[in-house]
């Protein structure tokens, strides 16, 4: 008798032209990430890494060897990164958590960085350097943080249905968010996107969708806690 073939990804994505549908890695547990980058490479989905750092400076996102490896693995995926940094961490250590994380960027060639409007206007080194990389730059849009002037130097937006770095049922209102920046520039989404969400959003013009749960099979409940990884300073990107 045959064994079932495990299928990483929920066939939604398929709907899609290729690398519309990205997965997020931080929605798998650690030892799935790397595995999980090279299924979605496969099939012509984006990998799509949150780098978490919270305001003692622990990184609790995606870790640099979680990140080298998923690279390794899948050599020629689409990566993009979210740096995510609690607003308490102190001005320098931010500083230095972003220059990393561009450094980190370079190295591996991934293709953007997303930012909230804080880290952009107050690592001005760190975004020269982004640019001088060639990487597009990405402003986060959050349900608590909706940006209506633009910094100079963005490519393109993330619209958060949710707060960053929670897990939480999509908030319906950033609709509105991802028509008004899509009719401007490269918009994404993230945060609780199913399915149907996701068809709403490529109809008010979205052209990349970052999902979770909704679409890798590997992804914890929603009723379990948030996969962590409570890395030393040193394993931050």
């Amino acid at each position: 008798m045959t064994a079932a073939v495990h299928e990483p990804l929920r066939d939604w994505y398929r709907a899609y032209p290729p690398f519309t549908v990205g997965g997020s890695l931080y929605a798998v547990p650690p030892a799935h990430r790397a595995a999980t980058a090279a299924a979605l490479a496969e099939r012509d989905c984006r990998v799509h890494v949150d780098i978490i750092v919270d305001a003692a400076g622990r990184g609790l996102g995606v870790s640099r060897h979680e990140l080298d490896r998923a690279r390794a693995l899948a050599p020629g995926a689409r990566i993009d990164l979210h740096l995510i940094v609690a607003d308490a961490l102190p001005p320098a250590a931010t500083a230095g958590i972003v220059g990393a994380t561009v450094a980190t960027a370079a190295r591996l060639g991934v293709e953007a960085v997303t930012m909230d409007l804080a880290r952009i206007e107050r690592c001005p080194t760190a975004i020269d350097a982004l640019h001088r990389s060639g990487i597009a730059l990405w402003l986060e849009h959050s349900p608590g943080a909706r940006v209506q002037e633009l910094p100079p130097g963005v490519d393109g937006s993330l619209v958060m249905f949710i707060p960053p770095g929670t897990k939480r049922s999509a908030d319906p209102s950033m609709l509105t968010e991802v028509g008004r920046l899509a009719a401007t520039m490269p918009t994404a989404v993230d945060g609780g996107i199913t399915a149907p969400v996701a068809a709403q959003c490529v109809a008010q013009g979205a052209t990349y969708i970052v999902a979770g749960r909704s679409l890798l099979t590997a992804a914890s409940p929603a009723s379990a806690p948030a996969p962590r990884t409570e890395n030393h300073r040193e394993d931050l990107p």
